[in-house]
């Protein structure tokens, strides 16, 4: 894409988000409403599998966190049963030797934030089994395809996409790695050393402290992520109206890993009012 291409996308007006494109795009209000709607796609597809006495297999990653205290609220005071659902989060820090997970003492842990925040504070007759509560395992990296073949397949995923326009820790590809789009788009679970740009953006929650952000981790593929029979997107955030315009509207590229999102066949994005502004200068 030359640079006069790449500008008409990045100008596209929020209300043209989506159009010419297969991808359903819901324009919200605040962060806070794409948060409330991302919890309630989620049970939504519970309640609905609860009643075909169906389980629900999810793809669910930890950041966006805001959703999590509103599904837990929202699972104990509807009494929303979870026990044949079955999570699969995208992703976690891994060792400096990359061979197992981060301590679950770490505070950057994901396994911890899920612990703490989703599974100890749901109604204990109404949580999510121990045993289906699934992380890529460094050790087993076959092991999530495996399971998701068992399982039937994935019902949902649900995220966000980062500031490479990654999902999970699928980054662009460096520029000295030669890797076809359709090697990219066939990637499965593996250890990954993170890209300077992700460090970067995950050290904004603790003051830029770049030093204490994990330099590996292990990832769900593009594989799996596009093997979800559904594909939910959240925009929530104000640096995310650059890499929206070229997830929608750009060439489908390993460059721009949510550019792949263009084509499965039910993507649906959905864009609080802050990540849809036009990224230019006025």
């Amino acid at each position: 894409m030359n640079k006069d291409e790449l500008m008409k996308i990045l100008a596209i007006p929020p209300e043209d988000l989506g159009k010419g494109t297969k991808i359903k795009v819901s324009l919200l209000g605040s962060p806070e409403e794409g948060f409330s709607d991302f919890a309630r796609v989620f049970l939504n597809e519970i309640i609905e599998n609860n009643s075909k006495n169906k389980h629900t297999v999810a793809i669910l990653p930890v950041g966006p966190t805001e959703p999590y205290p509103i599904m837990v609220r929202l699972i104990n005071s509807e009494n929303i049963n979870c026990n044949n659902v079955i999570i699969i989060n995208m992703d976690e820090y891994i060792s400096e030797d990359g061979k197992d997970y981060i301590p679950i003492s770490n505070k950057l842990s994901f396994r911890r934030f899920m612990n703490e925040n989703f599974y100890s504070k749901i109604n204990p007759d109404l949580n999510v089994r121990e045993e289906n509560r699934i992380f890529p395992d460094p050790k087993n990296t076959g092991f999530i395809n495996k399971r998701i073949k068992e399982l039937g397949g994935v019902d949902i995923c649900i995220g966000g996409l980062g500031f490479t326009g990654h999902i999970a820790f699928n980054d662009p590809p460096e520029s000295d790695e030669n890797i076809s789009l359709e090697e990219y788009k066939n990637m499965s679970t593996r250890v990954i050393n993170l890209t300077r740009e992700t460090i970067v953006q995950n050290s904004l929650p603790f003051g830029g402290n770049v030093d204490i952000i994990p330099k590996k981790a292990i990832t769900l593929g593009m594989k799996e992520i596009l093997s979800s029979k559904k594909i939910y997107m959240y925009f929530t955030r104000d640096w995310q109206c650059a890499i929206l315009r070229k997830t929608l509207h750009g060439e489908i590229s390993a460059k721009v890993p949510g550019s792949l999102l263009q084509t499965h066949p039910n993507v649906h994005v959905f864009i609080s009012k802050n990540a849809c502004m036009v990224p230019l200068p006025k």
